[in-house]
């Protein structure tokens, strides 16, 4: 129940404080004012609703004797805070930071407890007493929270206040001073060195004999530097009141605040400026002044140039009132501010700039360095003399790119040119320019040398037409060599070529030498125009009525000749629709550009087509034969096609069993044996089979099936009914009735039926027609004598799966018997009548009536079987009876032919049968009737059955 209790308190305090926020973060003030009082000054001021969650909260405040508060809270004060106590109070006053818990009423500690709302701040006091009397101090005021943290809110604004009383004046002035001095009309040089001294220091470690009761006699002096008043950067701070200053580059004024450090007892810590009465601004201050005229001095380096030419120019980057002085480096001075100056030997040369301005301090002095590349060596030479036509070879060396000039217009961009075949006049000087890494260029010159040959001159006959002489000459030396195609070579001065074929055409190239040793060479071309190679073709061999192509080519004109006056002068001819008279030789005369002729000829053929036509046995019926019939002339090969994808290459075709798709049109295309072709065609009419449907009645059941009937319809126009049913009847009628099926077996019957386009169709039905069964029994003992009176009887029954059976024996007096074999016991001799109704598995049933003595006490047994093959042991019928009188027994074959008899008992049938032609002929194997009659005790009977006559 406790802990219910506690849930419930739980979830209550949760859903209370549910919208509040914990903050762990200080926040602004709210409600604050401060009083001046007589003794102090007191500060109020109330938490945010905000501020709960991690206190103990603190209202801090900070006092300065300057508007600029640059110390921060030390250690030790925020180990204080946040290990706070109250049985120590809740306020803690010491400079320059006093601070007081929240005003929470009722609370005793230890744990702290916060009501998220707004809450006051004890109030702050600051006493006056901790401060020098007449002196301004400066105060703001912000939250703490000390528990995880500690976390501070904004500081409020800046206030001040006045110390009751009059300040002090200290016994000494302190000052600030630097050297060298400087004064705005003398001012220092940029880069200046420095020293900051601050003076007469003794008198800042009291404040007039009258030390605040907190401070202790004795103290350590800190110097916080900066060298704007107005920058808020952090100041460098140095416990040495002398302040080296490495460099100035501008007018700067530096100040310097003096700080002293007091014990406070109790074992708080805080830092305390000491406010003093001075003539001059505190903080001490003293201003650097630095002449920052700064002389411009600068050139671009101009780019560096080769020795032959040069002319470097300098410029200098002017500003108003500097005068510019050269020192170019090879011992040559100049002044301006555009020089130029150019060197008289290559090398690398510093050239500064010295520019002076009288308002600055010092000259300003920059070099640049330049360069001038030496002019390249270029060697140049030839590999002359030489014989004109023969190679020439050019070098050069000493640069990195070359240009050669030469006679004749020669020119060339390779160190080593090559002239592959120079003439006479290309002899001379030739001057090779070079161009170094540098860019820098020089030139070489060498003397070609190239000596003639002998002046030949050389001429030929052409051009002639191939089969023709042509000859060539040449003079001017004594001695030729000739070269030419195919190996040709002669020392002669004249070449003739009889009767000239095209292959001797070409270049013909002599060489003779001339006195000074050089070889000559003229050359001649010689032309055999050919004989035009005239290529004539025809389209032909060509069907009558087609198309003959002549065609020719080779040559230049056409000149065309052939049968019936034939003539054209166009390479390519077509003859529309030709004929026999268009057959013959075509000649056709070619001749080139060049006026040479040749003649061709080609022989047109033009053959006679064939003819045909065609018939076949339409209309046919579906399933009908198929036969086309060809009449024809000069045909060789046939070519039929039609529908369902028929094709055939007989002459006349046949399609055995034609269907729907055999419909429509054939064609026949014959070839004659000169590939002239002939078409023809023939529509074919494939009439479909007449539809026919057979409904029947009573088509099943037990032979003799009788009332079993047929009906033809159909939807075409029939006009002829032919029925076969199988049983050997027949009709001409769409229907038929009373119709018997006496034999077993199944039966297809059938109509044929012939619509009015002669078409037959057959459809067929069945009939299915049960065999009967056949009803029979024996029993045993036979003959029965009534002391034997049980009597089992056998179904011997067949036909059709018999399944069930029936017996009445002697109605009325002994009931009848559903079992297969039942067995009676007979009470009194008599005659009695047994039926057997046997039923097969279709239902069908027959049905066997038998008579059954029951003698009073003979003896009749009748073997089934015997064996007449003379080996002594069954060999004949004979029945064993016993006291009866009457005896007859007749043997039947199984048509009912009588084949034995008899009336005495002691005889029996040897299996031969009595005939007129053998009186003794033997019998085959097979089952044979034997009926008994005989008399009893003056009562007659007649017994029937079959014996097996085995071979």
């Amino acid at each position: 129940m406790k802990r219910i209790s506690i849930l419930i308190l739980s979830i209550l305090f949760l859903g209370f404080y549910s919208n509040k926020t914990v903050a762990c973060h200080g926040l602004p003030l709210v409600n604050y004012s401060f009083n001046v009082g007589a003794t102090g000054v007191t500060v109020n001021g109330s938490s945010n609703a905000a501020t709960c969650g991690c206190g103990p909260y603190w209202m801090q405040v900070e006092v300065s004797c300057s508007p600029v508060f640059t110390g921060n809270m030390p250690t030790c004060l925020t180990t204080t805070l946040i290990n706070w106590n109250v049985a120590n109070g809740t306020t803690y006053t010491s400079y320059p930071y006093y601070q007081s818990l929240l005003n929470i009423p009722a609370y005793t500690g230890p744990a702290w407890m916060d009501n998220c709302v707004v809450e006051p701040y004890h109030s702050v006091f600051i006493p006056f007493n901790q401060f020098c009397p007449g002196s301004t101090m400066f105060f703001r005021a912000r939250e703490v929270i000390a528990g995880g943290g500690p976390s501070f809110g904004p500081w409020t604004a800046v206030s001040q206040f006045v110390v009751p009383g009059t300040l002090l004046t200290p016994t000494c002035t302190p000052n600030l001073t630097h050297t060298p001095p400087t004064t705005p009309g003398s001012p220092a040089c940029v880069g200046t060195p420095f020293v900051l001294n601050i003076n007469n220091l003794n008198c800042l470690t009291t404040c007039g004999g009258t030390l605040a009761p907190s401070c202790v006699p004795t103290t350590t002096v800190f110097y916080k530097w900066r060298s704007n008043p107005a920058n808020p950067s952090t100041p460098t701070i140095t416990s040495l009141p002398t302040l080296n200053v490495p460099i100035v580059n501008t007018t700067t004024t530096f100040s310097v605040w003096a700080i002293d450090s007091c014990s406070v007892p109790g074992g708080a810590c805080a830092k305390k400026s000491l406010c003093v009465n001075t003539n001059t601004v505190w903080p001490l201050t003293t201003t650097i002044y630095i002449n920052n005229v700064t002389v411009m001095a600068s050139f671009p380096a101009p780019p560096n140039q080769c020795l032959n030419g040069n002319n470097f120019s300098f410029n200098a980057v002017t500003s108003p009132g500097t005068s510019y002085n050269w020192n170019f480096g090879d011992g040559n001075l100049g002044a301006g501010a555009s020089v130029n100056h150019s060197y008289a030997a290559p090398g690398t040369y510093t050239v500064s700039l010295t520019a002076s301005n009288p308002a600055a301090c010092a000259p300003n002095t920059v070099t640049q360095v330049v360069t001038v590349y030496p002019i390249p060596v270029i060697t140049a030479g030839n590999s002359g003399p030489v014989c004109a036509g023969l190679p020439l070879n050019l070098t050069s060396n000493g640069a990195v790119n070359y240009s050669w000039s030469g006679p004749g217009g020669f020119n060339s961009a390779l160190q080593n040119p090559s002239i592959a075949s120079p003439a006479v006049n290309q002899s001379g000087i030739y001057t090779v320019t070079g161009t170094d890494a540098n860019g820098c260029v020089g030139t070489a010159t060498t003397n070609v040398v190239i000596n003639p040959g002998a002046p030949l001159n050389i001429s030929n006959t052409g051009p002639v037409c191939s089969g023709n002489n042509i000859s060539m000459s040449v003079s001017g030396s004594n001695t030729y060599t000739w070269s030419g195609p195919g190996s040709f070579t002669s020392n002669q001065s004249t070449v003739t070529f009889n009767n000239a074929a095209a292959s001797v055409s070409g270049i013909y190239t002599v060489n003779a030498t001339s006195a000074g040793g050089c070889i000559s060479t003229a050359t001649t071309q010689l032309v055999v125009n050919p004989t035009p190679t005239v290529t004539i073709t025809n389209s032909g061999p060509v069907c009558n009525g087609n198309t003959v192509n002549l065609s020719a080519n080779g040559g230049g004109t056409y000149q065309w000749s052939g049968p019936g006056g034939f003539t054209s002068t166009q390479a390519n001819i077509t003859i529309n629709n030709a004929t026999s008279n268009n057959a013959g030789v075509y000649t056709v005369t070619v001749t080139s550009t060049e006026g040479c002729t040749s003649v061709a000829s080609t022989t047109v053929v033009v053959y006679q087509k064939p003819s045909c036509s065609v018939t076949a046995s339409s209309p046919v019926c579906v399933g009908d034969e198929l036969k086309f019939t060809t009449t024809e002339n000069l045909a060789n090969t046939y070519s039929w096609s039609g529908p369902n994808g028929f094709v055939s290459n007989q002459k006349n075709p046949k399609i055995p069993e034609s269907t729907l798709n055999n419909n429509g049109t054939y064609v026949l295309t014959v070839t004659s044996d000169k590939g002239c072709t002939a078409t023809a065609s023939v529509n074919v009419i494939v009439n479909p089979l007449p539809d026919v449907n057979i409904t029947a009645k009573n088509t099943s059941g037990c032979a003799p099936l009788c009332n079993v009937g047929f009906t033809a319809t159909s939807s075409s126009n029939i006009t002829k009914y032919e029925w076969n049913l199988g049983n050997g009847t027949t009709s001409s009628n769409s229907n038929i009735n009373d119709v018997c099926f006496y034999q077993s077996g199944p039966y297809s019957p059938a109509v044929t039926v012939v619509d009015n386009n002669g078409c037959r169709n057959t459809m067929a039905t069945n009939v299915q027609v049960f065999p009967k069964p056949v009803a029979d029994y024996k029993y045993s003992p036979n003959p029965i004598n009534i002391l034997n009176p049980l009597v089992n009887f056998t179904d011997i029954s067949f036909g059709g799966d018999i399944n069930t059976w029936f017996w009445a024996i002697n109605p009325g007096n002994y009931g009848t018997f559903a079992q297969q074999n039942p067995s009676v016991t007979f009470q009194d001799t008599g005659v009695y009548a047994v039926h057997l109704v046997v039923t097969n598995t279709n239902g069908c049933k027959d049905t066997v009536s038998k008579a059954i003595y029951v003698y009073e006490d003979f003896m009749f047994y009748v073997p089934n079987a015997f064996t007449p093959n003379g080996d002594g042991q069954n060999d004949e019928f004979k029945p064993i009876i016993t006291n009866v009188s009457n005896y007859h027994m007749i043997i039947f074959d199984r048509w009912g032919k009588e084949v034995f008899s008899t009336r005495d008992l002691n005889k029996g049938w040897d299996g031969n049968v009595k005939s007129k032609i053998n009186n003794n002929a033997p019998t085959k194997q097979e089952v044979y009737i034997w009926r008994i009659e005989f008399s009893s005790k003056g009562k007659g009977a007649v017994h029937t059955g079959h014996v097996t006559l085995i071979k």
